[in-house]
C-alpha cells in the first residue's frame, strides 16, 4: 500500500472474541470470567503461542501472578498503548462492564512483536497486534495464529468462539457483530485533508476517519475499516487496504501539484461500484435496503411487487430503475432531520416509465398541514426575518439530468445558460460568470476561477464545493467534476439584493434571489422574474426551454423538488424559542424545516418542506404565514410572556 513508508506510519489490527457456554461481560459472573482468563493462559503453556499473560494490578484471581502486574509493567504497557482502563462512562458502567474490577482482566503479552490480547475488558478476549507501516497481511497472519491457538485450548475443555449463522462473532457491542474485526491505519496525508473533507471522503471510500492526532511535528488521521456486519474478514481487509491505498494516491498527486477530482470516488469519469447498474436489465433480486430510512426505500419494502415489475424496463435513453434508486441503494447515510426521497430522475422519460415508484414516493412526503387561524397573533415577522430568499430549480428540455449525462451535455447545459444569463433581458444588470476552479470548459476563462477565490466565495455561500454525501454521489451528481460547472453572480442591484446562479451543481439551473428583509413574495417574483427571461432567450436559441412533465411540473433531479421547483428560506433570529423543547414539533406543526443559519447575520434558517403538489404563491403564502407564528412567539418570550397554551393550540389543530 505504501512501499516509501512515507505516508503510513502504523497499523493495527483488532479482532474480538467471546466464548461459546460463557455468558458476555454485561452478564457474566466472577466464576465464568476467571474461566475465561484460564483459557487464555492455558493456551500459551499447551501451544506455540508465546508470551506472558499479566493480570491488572489488584486481580488475585491468577495463580501465576497473584497480586497482578507490577507498577513498572503497569506504567510500560500503558506507554505502549497496549493496557486497558477501568471503565469511567455511564455507558460501559450501566452496563455491567466494571464489575468485580479488576478481578479476572489482563493483558497477554506475546512474544511476536506487536501482539497482544485483551482479557474480560468489553467482550471476553480482544486479539491485537501493532506495527509499523502497513503491513497489514503479516499483521493479520499474527492475529489469526494467536485466536488459532486460544480456541485449540478452549475446545480441551469443551469450548469454542461463540457465533450465529445469521450475524456472525458474537460481541458485547452490536457495532462490532459479523467479522468482529477492526483495521486501524494511521496515515500521513496533510495536503489531502487541508484539501478536502477527509471524513466524508473516507466514508465513500468504506471507511471512517478518526480525529486528528499528533506525532511529533507532523499531523496525522487514523483511518479505521467500516461495519463488520454482512462483510468477512477477507473483504474488510482489502476494502480498509484499497481505500487507504486511493488516500495515499491523491496525497501524491497534491504533493505533484496535480488535480484529485479524477481520482476520487465518484467525482472522476466512473460512478461508484454499486450492486445497482444504471444501464441494461437490474438483477432478479433487490439489494439489501432493511436499513435504508428513504422515501424510495419505504416504497419498495411496501411493494414488494414494484421493483419485479420495474427492473425489466428502461427509457429510450437506456436510464433503468437502478439509476433512479442508486441514491437508497448505495447511501450509507440512513436518514436525518429532513426528508430524504433517495430517489432521482435520470431523464425526464424516467416520470413514465417509472410512474409507479415516483407516484408511490411522492404519496409519502409529509402532507402539508392545513393553513392555522390565529388571528390573534401579530404580523410582526420583520423584527425576527433577517433575511429571505428564494430558489428555483431548472433542468434543460431535452438533456438528460446529471445522474446520466455525459461530459458533452453537460457543457451544452452549461453554454445555454450561461449565454442566456449574458443576454441583457435575461439579466439587465449585467453579471460575470466563474467556472470552478479547475474546470476546463468555459473558453474566456479556460482553467476556471483561482483556488483562493473559491474558498473565499464558498466560505460566503456564493459557489458551491465538490459534493461528499453518499446520495449525491451515489447518484451520479459529482461525475467529471468539476468540468462545466460554475456560478453567475450578478453584482447587487440594490444594498439589499443578490441575484445569484448555480450551473450544474445537482439541477442545471439553480437560480437564487436573496434580499433583506422579510418580503418572501417580492423575492419570488424577483427569481420567477429572471426565470422567465431565461426561458424566452432560450427558446431563441435552442429547441425548448426548462423542462415540465404533464402532471409533475417542472422536472428536477431529485424527487422531492418535482412541481414547482421552489425552496423558500428565511434567515431569522429565532433565539430564544429555538431553545426550547417543543420547537421541532411546532416546526412540523407549521410545514417548515430548520437548520443552523451559515451567513447572513441570521440564527436559524426556515425553509418551507416539499410539497410537490403546491405553486410557488401558494408555497409563499404558508411560508409567510409560518414566519409570523414563529415571529410572533419569539416576540411574546423575549418580553417575557407565557406563550404554552398558544403552542398547545397550534399542536393539537395539526394533530
Amino acid at each position: 500500500m505504501d512501499s516509501t513508508g512515507r505516508y503510513a506510519v502504523y497499523t493495527t489490527i483488532e479482532s474480538r472474541r467471546n466464548i461459546k457456554g460463557v455468558r458476555l461481560p454485561p452478564c457474566c459472573s466472577q466464576a465464568e470470567r476467571r474461566e475465561v482468563e484460564r483459557v487464555l493462559v492455558a493456551s500459551s503453556a499447551a501451544s506455540d503461542l508465546r508470551g506472558a499473560y499479566l493480570p491488572l494490578r489488584g486481580s488475585q484471581s491468577c495463580e501465576i501472578c497473584p497480586g497482578g502486574m507490577t507498577s513498572h509493567q503497569e506504567e510500560r504497557l500503558r506507554s505502549a498503548e497496549m493496557l486497558f482502563s477501568e471503565p469511567d462512562s455511564l455507558l460501559k458502567l450501566s452496563a455491567g462492564l466494571g464489575l468485580q474490577w479488576p478481578d479476572a482482566r489482563g493483558v497477554f503479552v506475546g512474544s511476536s512483536q506487536g501482539l497482544y490480547v485483551w482479557c474480560n475488558e468489553e467482550d471476553h478476549l480482544r486479539f491485537c497486534a501493532r506495527g509499523q507501516g502497513s503491513d497489514v497481511k503479516q499483521l493479520w497472519q499474527t492475529v489469526t495464529a494467536a485466536m488459532g491457538a486460544v480456541e485449540e485450548s478452549a475446545k480441551t475443555v469443551g469450548r469454542s468462539f461463540c457465533s450465529s449463522n445469521h450475524f456472525g462473532f458474537t460481541t458485547s457491542c452490536p457495532s462490532r457483530l459479523g467479522s468482529a474485526l477492526r483495521v486501524t491505519i494511521t496515515l500521513k496525508i496533510p495536503l489531502l485533508a487541508k484539501a478536502v473533507d477527509l471524513s466524508a471522503l473516507c466514508r465513500s471510500l468504506g471507511l471512517h476517519c478518526g480525529s486528528e492526532t499528533v506525532l511529533g511535528h507532523s499531523s496525522v488521521w487514523q483511518v479505521s475499516s467500516g461495519d463488520c456486519l454482512g462483510v468477512s474478514e477477507c473483504d474488510l481487509l482489502n476494502t480498509t487496504m484499497s481505500g487507504c491505498r486511493r488516500l495515499v494516491v491523491l496525497e501524491q498527486l497534491l504533493e505533484q501539484g496535480e488535480g484529485i477530482f479524477d481520482a476520487m470516488p465518484g467525482l472522476g469519469d466512473e460512478l461508484p461500484p454499486s450492486l445497482m447498474p444504471v444501464t441494461g436489465r437490474c438483477p432478479p433480486r433487490l439489494p439489501d435496503i432493511g436499513s435504508r430510512k428513504t422515501l424510495a426505500a419505504a416504497a419498495l419494502r411496501a411493494d414488494p411487487g414494484l421493483y419485479k415489475r420495474l427492473r425489466t424496463l428502461s427509457t429510450s435513453g437506456g436510464a433503468n430503475i437502478g439509476t433512479c434508486i442508486r441514491p437508497t441503494v448505495d447511501s450509507w447515510a440512513v436518514g436525518g432531520a429532513s426528508v430524504c426521497t433517495g430517489l432521482v430522475v435520470g431523464e425526464q422519460e424516467c416520470l413514465d416509465t417509472f410512474r409507479d415508484l415516483f407516484d408511490a414516493v411522492l404519496a409519502l412526503l409529509p402532507k402539508a398541514p392545513a393553513l392555522l387561524h390565529l388571528e390573534e397573533m401579530e404580523a410582526d415577522e420583520d423584527r425576527a426575518c433577517v433575511w429571505v430568499r428564494a430558489e428555483l430549480r431548472r433542468n434543460l428540455q431535452g438533456l438528460k439530468l446529471a445522474p446520466c449525462c455525459g461530459v458533452d451535455e453537460r457543457r451544452e447545459a452549461e453554454r445555454l445558460l450561461v449565454g442566456a444569463m449574458l443576454q441583457a433581458e435575461a439579466t439587465p444588470e449585467g453579471g460575470q460568470y466563474l467556472p470552478l476552479a479547475s474546470s476546463l470548459s468555459y473558453a474566456p476563462r479556460p482553467h476556471g476561477m483561482e483556488e483562493d477565490e473559491q474558498r473565499r466565495l464558498c466560505a460566503e455561500g456564493l459557489v458551491f464545493s465538490a459534493p461528499t454525501d453518499s446520495r449525491s454521489l451515489a447518484a451520479g451528481i459529482g461525475r467529471s467534476w468539476p468540468d462545466a460547472r460554475g456560478a453567475f453572480l450578478v453584482p447587487s442591484m440594490a444594498d439589499a439584493e443578490q441575484l445569484l446562479a448555480w450551473i450544474n451543481e445537482e439541477d442545471h439551473l439553480r437560480l437564487k434571489w436573496t434580499s433583506t428583509g422579510s418580503d418572501l413574495r417580492a423575492a419570488l417574483s424577483q427569481v420567477s422574474r429572471v426565470a422567465e427571461a431565461l426561458e424566452a432567450v432560450l427558446h431563441r436559441t435552442s429547441s425548448g426551454g426548462f423542462a415540465r412533465h404533464d402532471s409533475l411540473g417542472y422536472v428536477t433531479v431529485d424527487a422531492q423538488h418535482l412541481g414547482a421547483g421552489v425552496q423558500l428560506t428565511a434567515g431569522m433570529g429565532l433565539n430564544h424559542l429555538s431553545g426550547r423543547p417543543d420547537f421541532a414539533s411546532l416546526c412540523a406543526a407549521l410545514g417548515v424545516q430548520t437548520a443552523p443559519a451559515k451567513v447572513g447575520g441570521a440564527h436559524v434558517e426556515v425553509s418551507n418542506c416539499p410539497a410537490p403538489h403546491l405553486s410557488g404563491d401558494e408555497l409563499a403564502d404558508r411560508m409567510l404565514r409560518s414566519c409570523r407564528i414563529l415571529a410572533h412567539f419569539e416576540t411574546a418570550l423575549e418580553q417575557g410572556r407565557c406563550v404554552d397554551d398558544q403552542l398547545r393550540l397550534i399542536l393539537s389543530q395539526s394533530c
